[in-house]
């Protein structure tokens, strides 16, 4: 018996050993202190304005929108060149106050005619400030002529509201962050990323 226990505490303490060393890398894409680099995406009808405001953490970029003609879509888009590894993910704060439209995150490439997005329909936006997570799960190909649609670079990042209702509304974003992580054994990156993960807001629908 005694020899029965040891070997399973020499197994433990081999697992501990052995285990992996989650490695995350964080760097802030925009802390949206000024409206640096933000141009207008909109079709017909749609008015925009963008201007900046106290935020979470110093400023925030507040984006109005007006859909005149009752139908429409207006975003803001920057330039982010980034290689994607394997594993990786966007993070940012949003609140509003909006009708219940459609809040399109979208990652264009170099060309601008290949897409991918987060699409989240008829979405009830939060009063307060919430963070949103985007992981590499939830981004899926929307258009382009692309043969490989596997999202390896993106270009280009974008936020849009397209009607769902319609109407006007403002919308403030926040601490925009690209995080990778790279774990060399699943058993500890798994128990980590768990942990985490608990304590993050996320789109509605998504499942951890």
């Amino acid at each position: 018996m005694k020899n029965l226990i040891k070997n399973r505490y020499a197994v433990f303490i081999l697992l501990v050993l052995t285990a992996p060393i989650l490695k995350a890398q964080i760097k802030t894409l925009d802390q949206f202190e000024n409206k640096d680099g933000w141009t207008f995406i909109r079709s017909d009808g749609v008015n925009l304005n963008l201007s900046i405001e106290k935020g979470l953490t110093g400023n925030a970029i507040r984006f109005d929108y007006d859909f005149t003609k009752g139908t429409g879509y207006g975003g803001i888009q920057k330039m982010f060149p980034i290689d994607l590894p394997d594993n990786y993910e966007f993070t940012f704060y949003v609140k509003a106050e909006s009708p219940a439209n459609n809040f399109e995150i979208k990652f264009i490439d170099s060309t601008g005619n290949n897409v991918w997005w987060v699409n989240n329909r008829n979405y009830d936006f939060p009063t307060e400030w919430k963070k949103v997570r985007i992981k590499k799960r939830h981004i899926s190909f929307a258009w382009g002529p692309a043969t490989d649609q596997n999202l390896k670079r993106i270009d280009r990042i974008e936020f849009t509201i397209s009607s769902f209702v319609g109407g006007k509304g403002t919308i403030w974003l926040d601490d925009l962050k690209f995080e990778t992580a790279s774990a060399r054994n699943p058993i500890l990156s798994g128990t980590i990323h768990h942990s985490f993960v608990i304590f993050e807001e996320s789109f509605p629908g998504f499942n951890y």
